[in-house]
């Protein structure tokens, strides 16, 4: 039998390449699990711009719907 991660890879803090908050510890990283001091400064850096992405993806998609 196998668990539900089969398949399943995690990167650790110094590979993670992009830190992404875990929706219920924004501390931690959603794709590696580590904290945020343990990334490095291109990894936090890559976050900042990320709100702004997913905005700009809301509004086209709603744009989208409207038409």
């Amino acid at each position: 039998m196998s668990s539900g991660t089969a398949g399943v890879v995690r990167a650790t803090g110094a590979e993670c390449r992009k830190f992404a908050p875990n929706i219920f510890n924004k501390s931690k990283c959603s794709s590696c699990f580590k904290q945020k001091e343990e990334h490095s400064a291109e990894a936090l850096e890559c976050n900042r711009d990320a709100p702004r992405e997913s905005f700009s993806i809301v509004i086209d998609v709603l744009a989208a719907l409207a038409s």
